[in-house]
């Protein structure tokens, strides 16, 4: 496999980025079927291990969207490419990363409000958000995601500590 091929598959989650209708939210989709995989091997017994997990992988694809940025936006001719994908998997993995806080259990309806919360402020882009994506090539394509993600367990975990 060629160096340029790896690099498309990493950036648009082996072909999810290619997705006709909404990409991202396909690609968070898929993240959210991991979550639910990981969650069901891993916790109630081990949440720690579950968050480190969930950690690792935000951490590892923030770091491949930072270095693939440029490439993506010169492979793909414009600015965060709807075809980058690996974004929403690294932001989405942040805010599931939080998740061992407010349940022990990796419900379906708790994954499920993690995905539409993610993606609400994944698509809304509150401050500093929109602002973010002025940042230069892979940093300004996964920062609005990171943010998002935040936002997305910080709502949750208010929502369960309040209703609990």
């Amino acid at each position: 496999m060629t160096r340029n091929r790896a690099a498309e598959l990493t950036v648009t989650c082996g072909g999810l980025g290619y997705f006709p209708l909404f990409p991202g939210t396909v690609a968070s989709a898929a993240a959210a079927l991991v979550h639910w995989a990981l969650a069901r091997a891993l916790m109630p017994e081990h949440r720690v291990h579950f968050a480190i997990t969930a950690m690792a992988i935000a951490f590892a694809a923030t770091l491949a969207s930072v270095a693939l940025g440029q490439w993506a936006e010169r492979r793909f001719g414009k600015k965060d490419p709807k075809q980058f994908v690996l974004d929403e998997v690294a932001g989405y993995f942040l805010a599931a990363a939080f998740m061992p806080l407010w349940t022990s259990t990796g419900r379906v309806r708790d994954i499920l409000a993690l995905f539409v919360l993610f993606r609400l402020f994944d698509i809304v882009k509150p401050f500093p958000a929109n602002n973010s994506q002025k940042l230069a090539s892979g940093l300004g394509i996964v920062a609005d995601d990171l943010i998002a993600g935040l936002y997305a367990a910080l709502v949750l975990l208010i929502v369960m500590t309040i209703t609990v």
